[in-house]
Parts: C-alpha cells; structure tokens; sequence
C-alpha cells in the first residue's frame, strides 16, 4: 500500500487479525463517495474492528486502485472492497488478476482465498443491482461482516487499441458475420455481451443471466435509429425490448477457460 493514501484504523493487536482493505474513490459520483465514506467510517470501524484491521486506501488517480488490490493479496488480505461506483469495482477487479492469471495463484504460498466486496457509493452501482443488493452502505458492512461468500463469473475481454467510439447523435449501423457460431446479421447497431444483467446506470441490456451461473447472454439491435432510443428507452430500462422484433438474444455456456471468482457478501 502506498503509505500516503493508506490509513489502519485497527487496535494494537494489529498483527493479529486479518485485513479487509476498503478501496475507495473520494472523487466518484463528483465528489459524494468521499464525503459518504467519510460518514461511514465510525460505524464500519465500531462494527468491524474487533475482527479485523480496517485499511483505508484512498484512490488518487486511473489504474491506482489495481495496484492497491494487487499488494493488498500479495500480502493476505481477508477482502478488498470496492467503495464507489462501477469504475472503481472495475478496476478492482482487474486487480485480482496479473498477466491473464489470478494475482493469488503467483504467490508461492498463498495463506489463504482474498475475496472481493462492495460498498455502493457510485452513481451507477450497476453489479449491486444486478445480484439484487440495495443501495445501502450499512447493509453492504453487514454483509462483509457475516463473512459470506459466493463465487462470481468473470470474464476477459480483449479488444484493439486505439479504436474510436462513437456519440449518440452519430449512431451508424454494421453487418455482424462470424465465421462459426454466428449468422451474418445486417444493419447491427449494438451488439451487447453480459453475464450481468445492467450497465449504463440501469439499462437491463441483458436481462436473462446471472453472474454466477456460467452463462452469457448476446443481445442484438438491428437497424435502430436514434429516435428509437428516445422512443424504446423504457424498455432498455426495464428489460423489455427483447420483445422488440428488431432486438435478438441468445443465451450460451462461456468458453471451459473462464475464471472463478470468490465474491464476499
């Protein structure tokens, strides 16, 4: 831990407990996280410090909260928890992992299974919602204080550097071909992939997964215009645009390489 961002609110019996590292973004939501973890501290210290050492780590810029998650395993942690939005889990996430392998599985002898936890204090909190948890951060301590876990899906996603994005007011259209599995399907607008059943701050794109269930889910639009987004957003909303004729889904097993992931609840 980078020891001008890192805080231990533990007692003296330091070397004695495990740690569970919050890692937290004051900056997300503009700002508001910082000042809701600020708030939530005395409870989340007078709830859990007498099992654990609490470690604060403060995120100061892109990418730092991958490094803090890497060497808080490295060294043992119970948990790293994700305190913000879906950006921060992100990354978090991607900090369990070195090289396309599980940072635990390059420790020469590991003490025991780091877990992951979230505290939601983003503005989108897009996985929380998806397995059902509210937007309540005394709920989320009570979950990592009950210590239950669960095993999560995770999958890695590799694209071109460099590739531009488009705006919503130059939506263009594509024909998707794939040489196996997939027909040619004309006129794609988005093609959407997910083991989760929200992103975008609540569209319930793919409303028919689970994240523990070792399935994804495609779904298609097809010749969408912009006005149909003004039109149909609801239905992205609510999950009911696979009614849509010009929408498709297809539920599929991932691929045998996919990894588990522990997740603390």
């Amino acid at each position: 831990m980078a020891a001008d961002h890192s805080q231990s609110f533990g007692s003296s019996s330091y070397s004695r407990k495990r740690d569970l590292v919050f890692i937290v973004n004051p900056l997300s939501a503009n700002g508001r996280t910082g000042k809701e973890w600020k708030k939530l501290v005395p409870y989340l210290r007078s709830r859990l410090s007498k099992e654990y050492n609490i470690r604060e780590s403060l995120t100061s810029g892109p990418c730092h909260a991958i490094d803090i998650t890497r060497e808080a395993i490295r060294e043992g942690a119970e948990a790293v928890i994700a305190v913000g939005g879906d950006g921060t889990l992100h990354e978090v996430v991607n900090g369990f992992f070195w090289a396309g392998k599980p940072v635990a599985s390059q420790i020469k002898e590991p003490t025991n299974s780091t877990a992951l936890g979230v505290i939601p204090l983003g503005t989108g909190s897009d996985f929380a919602r998806t397995v059902g948890w509210k937007s309540d951060p005394c709920e989320a301590i009570e979950r990592v204080a009950r210590g239950l876990r669960t095993r999560i899906d995770v999958r890695v996603i590799s694209g071109e550097i460099g590739v531009q994005r488009q705006v919503f007011m130059l939506l263009d259209t594509r024909d998707l071909v794939n040489e196996g599995e997939w027909e040619t399907c004309p006129q794609v607008m988005a093609l959407c992939i997910g083991n989760a059943k929200y992103f975008g701050s609540g569209m319930k794109i793919t409303p028919n997964v689970d994240p523990r269930s070792g399935k994804l889910e495609d779904v298609i639009l097809q010749n969408f215009k912009w006005y149909d987004f003004l039109l149909k957003m609801h239905k992205l909303y609510n999950g009911t645009h696979l009614t849509e004729k010009n929408v498709s889904s297809r539920r599929r097993l991932m691929n045998t390489d996919y990894i588990v992931l522990s997740n603390l609840y």
